[in-house]
Formats: structure tokens, C-alpha cells, sequence
């Protein structure tokens, strides 16, 4: 058992042992650090995190990666879009992936500001 110095810093998880059958014991383990999101502070799902490695893994916008989304994920490619453009707004998504959140969060707002041009230029030129 840690000293009581060292209690502190962890986090008591009460587990059955595996190697002796049918005896309990309690187990002291690291406790883990969380990264702050929108979430209050909620690590990543194993769905988000499956989320970015996919789209780390597929860079391109392609119909093969359509299908890869259906088959792999089992969502379709407007959901994953939809839960891929929520999820890069979080810290804990920097935090899993910085390099693949902020070229996401960049594209997205290139695509955002030629949208603005389009429509400013639209307008300048109906009135």
C-alpha cells in the first residue's frame, strides 16, 4: 500500500484480483488527469477519438471516404460532419490531436469566409 504522502496524488479503485480466483482485494491506482471541454471536463469517448484518428487516417474528401464512414463508423456522412465540426471546437480534441484539430478549424474557416465573399459579392451585384 502507497504511504501516506503519496495517497494523496492517487485514486482509490476498489477491483476483484484476477490472479487469485474469487478474492477481493483493493487496488490503488494513478489518478487520471482530465483535460477541460465543453464537457465539463469529460475525456474524449472512445467514439470521438475514433472520429479523429478516421480523419487523420482519410485527409481528402473523397467517395471512397463515404464509404469508408459507413462501413467503419457506422454513421453517415452528414452525421460524421456534424459530430466532426462539434467535436474540433473542444479542448480535449487539441489535446488528443493538435495538429489534425487546427488544420481542420483553418480549412473550415477558409471555406467559411469564400462562402462570405460569394455572398457578399452576390448581393453587390443584385442591388
Amino acid at each position: 500500500m502507497p504511504s501516506s504522502s503519496t495517497r494523496s496524488s492517487l485514486l482509490f479503485n476498489p477491483t476483484i484480483a484476477r490472479d487469485v480466483p474469487g478474492r477481493p482485494h483493493t487496488e490503488w491506482q494513478p489518478a487520471r488527469r482530465r483535460t477541460r471541454g465543453y464537457r465539463g471536463g469529460v475525456p474524449l469517448s472512445d467514439r470521438d477519438r475514433a472520429l479523429l484518428d478516421f480523419e487523420a487516417r482519410w485527409q481528402r474528401h473523397t467517395a471512397a471516404k463515404e464509404e469508408a464512414v459507413r462501413a467503419e463508423l457506422s454513421v453517415t456522412p452528414a452525421r460524421y460532419y456534424q459530430l466532426l465540426g462539434r467535436l474540433i471546437e473542444t479542448t480535449d480534441a487539441v489535446a488528443y490531436d493538435p495538429l489534425l484539430v487546427h488544420r481542420l478549424r483553418r480549412l473550415r474557416d477558409e471555406r467559411e469566409r469564400a462562402r462570405a465573399q460569394r455572398s457578399s459579392v452576390g448581393t453587390a451585384s443584385a442591388g
